[in-house]
This record gives C-alpha cells, sequence and structure tokens, in this order.
C-alpha cells in the first residue's frame, strides 16, 4: 500500500509541474468570476431563464465539460507514455509490482479530478448565494454524481492509456467512451418513450446493457421538468433514476475497469 501511495503523490506532482493543476484550478477561478458577473448583471434572465439558474446551467454545461476535460488531461499518460519512454522501467525496477504502479497512477488522476469537483461544488455554491439560487441541495448532490462519473472517466480513459502510448490518441478515445456512454442512455430512453423500434431498439438496449453506467443528476431532472416537446405534449423522461440497484451496476463497472487496468498493466511489455 505505500508504494501505491508513493506512486500516487509523484503522479499528483507529476500533474502539477506539467501546470495542469494550475491550468484547472485557476480555470475554475475565473468561469466562476465570470458566473458571478453574469448571476449579477441584467444579461442573466436572457442568458439563463432567470438569474438563479446560473449555477445550475454552468454546473451541467461548460462546467461539466471543464470537468471531463481535467479527467481525459491527466489520465491519458498514465500508463503508455510511462512505458514506451522508460520512466516506468526505473520504477518497476525497483520492489514495485506493476499492480501497485497502475493503481497509483490511477489514484493519482483519481485525487486530483476528486479535489477539483470539490472546488467546483464550493464555487457554485458561492455563485447560488450570489444569484438567490434555492438549488443548493441539487448541487451538492451534482457534484457528488459528477466526481462518481469523472471517476468513471479516469478509469476508462487509463485503461485506453494501456493499449495507446500517445496521451492524445487515448484521450480521443476517453472522449469517445464518454460520448458513447451518454449517448446510449439518451437513446435508450428514446426506445423507452416508443420513439424508436424494431431492430434499431433493440441494438440501442443491447449497447445499454454492455457499456458502463454514468450516475444522473438530480439537476437534469429539475430543468427537465416541464419541458415541452416538438408535438406539443410533454418531453420524453432523459432522466435516469439513481436506484441502489443503478448504483450498484454502475459502481461494478467502475471496479471492473479498475481491474482491467491492473491486469492489462501486468500483461503489458516494457
Amino acid at each position: 500500500m505505500n508504494q501505491v501511495l508513493t506512486i500516487a503523490s509523484y503522479s499528483v506532482l507529476e500533474h502539477l509541474r506539467r501546470k495542469l493543476l494550475i491550468f484547472f484550478g485557476g480555470g475554475s477561478v475565473i468561469i466562476t468570476a465570470v458566473l458571478i458577473y453574469l448571476a449579477t448583471s441584467d444579461d442573466a434572465g436572457v442568458i439563463f431563464g432567470g438569474g438563479s439558474n446560473v449555477a445550475a446551467f454552468a454546473s451541467l454545461g461548460i462546467l461539466g465539460t471543464f470537468t471531463l476535460l481535467a479527467a481525459l488531461a491527466v489520465s491519458m499518460g498514465n500508463i503508455g507514455q510511462p512505458f514506451s519512454d522508460g520512466q516506468a522501467s526505473m520504477i518497476l525496477a525497483r520492489p514495485v509490482g506493476r499492480t501497485q504502479y497502475a493503481m497509483g497512477r490511477l489514484l493519482g488522476s483519481t485525487v486530483v479530478v476528486t479535489g477539483l469537483c470539490l472546488l467546483l461544488a464550493v464555487e457554485t455554491q458561492v455563485v447560488a448565494w450570489v444569484d438567490g439560487s434555492t438549488d443548493s441541495g441539487l448541487l451538492w448532490s451534482h457534484w457528488a454524481t459528477q466526481t462518481f462519473n469523472t471517476w468513471l472517466m479516469v478509469a476508462a480513459t487509463t485503461l485506453f492509456s494501456v493499449f495507446i502510448s500517445t496521451p492524445v490518441l487515448a484521450a480521443v478515445a476517453g472522449f469517445f467512451f464518454n460520448q458513447v456512454v451518454g449517448g446510449s442512455l439518451a437513446l435508450f430512453k428514446l426506445v423507452e418513450a416508443g420513439l424508436i423500434s424494431g431492430f434499431l431498439a433493440s441494438s440501442i438496449k443491447l449497447v445499454w446493457y454492455v457499456t458502463p453506467k454514468f450516475l444522473s443528476s438530480a439537476l437534469v431532472s429539475k430543468q427537465m421538468e416541464g419541458l415541452p416537446s416538438r408535438q406539443g405534449g410533454s418531453a420524453p423522461n432523459m432522466f435516469t433514476e439513481n436506484s441502489p440497484l443503478f448504483v450498484a451496476w454502475a459502481t461494478a463497472w467502475l471496479i471492473g475497469l479498475v481491474l482491467l487496468v491492473a491486469w492489462t498493466t501486468r500483461r503489458k511489455q516494457l
């Protein structure tokens, strides 16, 4: 365990030397300052449909993309790049196992994105306080689910990095993974609503059941309340309840991805 923690700490220091921590931490502060300005300006009602929606819309929009980019950035070079440039060889020459190395790298990335999500949770609470929003509890809930989802992204991108030594390509694979997981939910909900049927519906259901799961944010449910459809009725329910079974399902996928990272790293050639 000490080896894992040591490697994780060096991994965090590596991200600090690469200025990633400064970039994402400083970027979050700048975005928060802009959001506070919008929340106190007359333009908030035009942009967000009401001043009290600033924190919620930002959390579901730009800040969601921001955390995705952070997850990709801190995990895209976790395994493949240090194996190809010889860095891993120097570490593995010591009494450090490959599984310990993989778990340490993965833990370091997880610590970084968890810290970023916590920082954004606090910053959006400040925005909510400024604009008089009543979504404080929903914001905390949202960032809790977002933290879990970034863990899943870190695990998946780290797994891709085992096979792809070029970090940018691993990040692209991670982004594609994110789109497939998110898109499978949207399509599955359309199938449930009866808007897609036949062979395509069966294919979508198969993809849905065999792909990892992101937890759903209660903010999504609130934003969709009363949303009209093009036909004039209620829009299809695109929200998935985080039931105990669904959370267990998503957690099982996360654990499975972590185990895959450990197993594939052990089999990877130096």
